[in-house]
């Protein structure tokens, strides 16, 4: 087959190819590429200059001229593609092939090895779009010179058009080359039309085997990461650690799950088999897919609740704003409605849904106002339709001229304005700590967070004694004369009678507020049993004032 012509070391090794890697792009490129419309006049630009040199050709005499692409006229009708196509592309096998000096100045030739791609498994993949002209001694692809509507890389220029002759990097070139993405989509087009021709005719198909293995392949990678993405973001766990690389300490529960998965799961196995052997760089692992992926899904599941919303028409808007851990102020806008179900059988029910996270600049009932109607625009939803506001009872909330509430009633009168009633007994908490004795003021109060006061006050009450004794061994023992001065103040402060007292009666009050709280916060909460708990809590505090000191 090759005569005694040697050839180097190295272009032994360069025949020796690894295993056809897909990256994202071409991954991606090959998922949108679609036959179902194709027709050949798409895939054949036509030319009305060449209509004489076509007729030439095409005579019965001189079709076998065509199996050397050396004889191919420069631009091609559909004609001649078609026939082209017909005869198939022809191999030369048993030639002579010429010696070539190089570049360097080496002397090489056309190695027949070329027309396979050896893999490092030992098994070999026919390079059938590889083609030799023996009147012009150069290789170009069948395909691409055939479909390809332009070429993206210098390096594919010789081999997609006019040819090559450069022996000594053809290997480099041909790895280069089928792995490019116009490469695929000449190999589709060309088979897309060759079975269109043949009607049945065998074509080798083992490159689209290929292709579609990799996309099955990806298309489960993809899958198995999405379930994981999924089953995370609804269970409000975190992602990420300390790190993101794959089996690294403390790299979070996201790449935790990939780990434990590969050990089960053939797909996930041979995936990260991939990424530690080098073999791709595109693993879809990283944080920024991962916030990419969340974002599609909730993108999702907000069309889903507006669809929802505009079937329900009517809805009630929930705002509120609180700080993230980077210390900026974000609003969050729920919206309930009556969800009547997808069918007449269902009992509707009052669902709430969160919306949105905004984050702003100002606080104020205006801007606020602002933001809530430009994000009800944004969701094609008529605030016309709204038909409560719920909101706490900051001023810039309920504020009768200048509040939120305000300005959407005035747009909007049917939107009745109900304040929060678990914020309205807080309120009534803060203002009993204005004359509050020390004990009291001692753990301060908050407009919203009041509850946390609860616990503090429980702990300090429970384990009063154990507390007393804690300070007064830091104020006989410890060597930091500031330590044993804040001890000394902490033990001269709380163990007053006025303290002590203060301390059991706050504690018994915030007790009982807090289960009428709890009952007003509840998802479940009904207005009957809330408002019995409301004015059994009130009769409380009136008989309090008259036993509970006493008791």
């Amino acid at each position: 087959m090759e005569n005694n012509f040697e050839i180097d070391e190295t272009q032994k090794n360069d025949d020796i190819e690894e295993c056809l890697n897909f990256d994202e792009e071409k991954v991606d490129a090959i998922d949108n590429l679609s036959f179902e419309n194709h027709k050949l006049e798409d895939t054949i630009p036509i030319s009305t200059n060449s209509n004489k040199l076509t007729d030439d050709l095409l005579n019965e005499n001189k079709l076998h001229l065509l199996q050397d692409h050396a004889n191919w006229p420069i631009v091609m009708n559909n004609k001649i593609k078609y026939e082209i196509v017909k005869l198939g592309p022809s191999r030369v096998i048993n030639h002579n092939f010429p010696i070539t000096v190089q570049d360097n100045g080496s002397k090489r030739k056309f190695s027949t090895k070329l027309y396979y791609r050896n893999l490092i498994n030992g098994e070999q993949i026919n390079r059938f779009w590889l083609i030799y002209s023996k009147l012009e001694d150069c290789v170009l692809c069948y395909c691409c010179k055939l479909f390809s509507t332009h070429v993206n890389y210098e390096k594919e220029t010789s081999l997609s058009s006019k040819g090559t002759n450069d022996w000594r990097h053809l290997s480099e070139k041909l790895k280069t080359h089928e792995r490019s993405i116009s490469h695929y989509k000449s190999v589709e087009a060309w088979m897309e039309l060759n079975n269109r021709i043949s009607k049945g005719k065998t074509i080798n198909q083992l490159e689209v085997t290929v292709m579609e293995r990799e996309k099955i392949h990806w298309k489960n990678v993809l899958n198995r990461i999405l379930s994981i993405i999924h089953y995370l973001a609804i269970h409000n766990d975190a992602f990420r650690g300390t790190t993101d690389v794959l089996f690294a300490k403390g790299n979070g529960k996201f790449l935790g799950i990939i780990e434990m998965l590969a050990k089960f799961d053939p797909i996930m196995e041979e995936h990260l088999r991939r990424i530690k052997d080098e073999e791709t760089r595109v693993h879809y692992l990283r944080h920024d897919i991962q916030d990419e992926v969340i974002q599609i899904m909730a993108n999702e599941i907000r069309q889903k609740i507006i669809s929802l919303i505009k079937v329900a028409k009517y809805f009630t808007v929930v705002m509120d704003c609180t700080p993230d851990i980077g210390h900026q102020e974000q609003l969050t806008i729920l919206i309930r409605i009556v969800n009547i179900g997808e069918s007449n059988e269902s009992d509707p029910t009052i669902q709430e849904y969160f919306f949105d996270f905004v984050n702003v600049n100002s606080t104020t009932g205006l801007n606020l106002s602002e933001i809530l109607i430009k994000q009800l625009e944004l969701y094609n939803i008529n605030i016309g339709d709204c038909r409560g506001q719920a909101y706490d009872n900051g001023s810039n909330m309920v504020g009768k001229y200048q509040g939120v509430q305000a300005r959407i009633s005035n747009i909007n009168p049917r939107a009745f304005f109900t304040p929060c009633a678990a914020h309205n007994l807080n309120l009534v908490l803060c203002d009993a700590v204005q004359n509050s004795p020390r004990a009291i003021s001692f753990f301060g109060s908050s407009d919203t967070r009041w509850e946390s006061r609860l616990n503090s006050v429980k702990a300090l009450r429970l384990q009063f004694p154990h507390i007393i004794e804690a300070l007064e061994e830091v104020y006989e023992t410890a060597n930091d004369l500031m330590a044993k001065s804040e001890a000394n103040s902490l033990l001269n402060e709380i163990s007053s009678y006025e303290f002590i007292l203060s301390l059991v009666i706050w504690c018994d009050i915030l007790e009982k507020v807090n289960i009428v709280s709890k009952s007003l916060q509840s998802q479940n909460m009904e207005i009957s049993i809330s408002t019995k708990m409301v004015y059994g809590l009130f009769e409380h505090l009136k008989q309090y004032r008259i036993t509970g000191f006493d008791a």
